[in-house]
């Protein structure tokens, strides 16, 4: 990719800070709304950017997104403009009625975020909050909606990675997303992962992604898919890490940054269109062009394919383009 021009194709749009958790690992650090959150009105016009420069996919999230009191508005909009549009929730108050609402508006998605078994989940989230989500999950499925799950390792409930597959599958979960934990918000690196243990993740991910075929997609972010699913990885069109090519974040406040994870502004869209911030941004040009990556990342054969996690280097170096302290290599 060389042409800075090429737009990401994935906006995860948090939507606001609001938030009726206060997870452990939450990297918006969500709780009280933003100060100057976008007004409905500053958001229809950042989508009509969107869709001119041919985004095609939305991910509405938070905080919790359904605190928004104009939050069907914003989906039907968005519907009507022809986006591919998920909502994620942690499932707490979700009645049947709001679930009708949603597909109503036309989402593509649901994704509801559990965290391990009711043990963990609940450590992790809020007391009692497995229970609700596994409530909401199921009136979403019993009423057509296609439902994520959103599970995100980390040291307290790693030992629930299996189980949990099997639970989401059980329930008629279309697809289980592993998220990458990264040490940003109120993340701690004392929660996180080895790299050893990234790598059972990942090894344990295409496992039971093979054992699962038919029943239930997988997906991950995880740019070291490369290492340990050279055929996938091989796919014209897979890039590893996508920050700042093929995604793309909004903020509560209309700040863009290359990924959700990265808490670097890159402009703002109170000032500049999403257009003029992509193409003008030095950051994104190094992420596109040559990579432009430190330390052994710089002399991975598997750069271009995997490129590492930049979030996870930010975070632990202080530099987007150090080498990710995730990869076990």
């Amino acid at each position: 990719m060389t042409d800075i021009n090429v737009y990401p194709y994935h906006i995860l749009w948090q939507i606001t800070r609001a938030c009726n958790f206060r997870c452990l690992h939450c990297s918006a650090d969500g709780g009280k709304p933003a100060e100057e959150e976008l007004s409905l009105e500053e958001i229809l016009d950042i989508m009509d950017q969107l869709k001119s420069i041919g985004v095609v996919d939305l991910a509405f999230s938070g905080g919790e997104p359904l605190l928004r009191a104009d939050i069907f508005d914003i989906i039907t909009a968005a519907v009507k403009k022809n986006f591919c549009v998920g909502i994620g929730t942690n499932g707490w108050n979700v009645s049947r009625e709001v679930l009708e609402e949603l597909k109503s508006c036309g989402i593509n998605r649901l994704q509801v975020s559990i965290d391990g078994l009711e043990e963990s989940h609940d450590s992790i989230r809020r007391p009692g909050s497995f229970v609700r989500a596994l409530e909401t999950v199921h009136s979403a499925v019993s009423i057509g909606l296609k439902v994520h799950l959103c599970y995100t390792p980390q040291r307290s409930n790693l030992h629930h990675f299996e189980p949990l597959v099997k639970l989401a599958s059980d329930m008629g979960i279309a697809l289980f997303n592993v998220s990458q934990f990264v040490p940003v918000g109120r993340g701690t690196e004392d929660q996180d992962l080895s790299p050893q243990e990234w790598k059972w993740v990942m090894s344990k991910w295409k496992e039971m992604r093979d054992n699962y075929k038919g029943k239930m997609e997988f997906r991950t972010h995880l740019s070291q898919l490369a290492l340990i699913d050279p055929l996938h990885a091989s796919r014209q069109g897979f890039r590893g890490c996508a920050a700042g090519r093929g995604q793309a974040c909004i903020t509560p406040e209309g700040y863009v940054t290359p990924c959700v994870l990265i808490p670097a502004p890159i402009g703002d869209l109170r000032i500049q269109s999403f257009g003029e911030i992509w193409r003008g941004s030095p950051c994104v040009r190094k992420l596109q062009v040559g990579r432009n990556l430190k330390g052994k990342c710089s002399v991975c054969i598997f750069m271009e394919r995997c490129g590492g996690c930049r979030a996870t280097a930010l975070a632990y170096h202080g530099d987007l383009f150090g080498e990710d302290p995730h990869c076990w290599l």
